[in-house]
């Protein structure tokens, strides 16, 4: 989705143009996020835990520390 790959600024990105995107009206993000601040906590959030999920695959520490 180009309204979160980055390439535009931060201030670009709003409630209105996802849900457009989304095919949805901006009150339905609103049910579930308070506002734009918290739905990007969450996104992020979620980036997070899947990167830690990837990284925990690769073995143990021990194995992921040699080269």
């Amino acid at each position: 989705m180009e309204l979160l790959s980055g390439s535009e600024r931060d201030e670009s990105f709003s409630m209105r143009k996802l849900a457009a995107e989304l095919g949805t009206d901006s009150s339905s993000l609103y049910r579930h996020f308070r506002n734009r601040t918290e739905l990007m906590l969450a996104i992020v959030d979620h980036v997070l835990v899947q990167a830690m999920h990837g990284y925990r695959r690769q073995g143990t520490w021990r194995a992921r520390s040699s080269i």
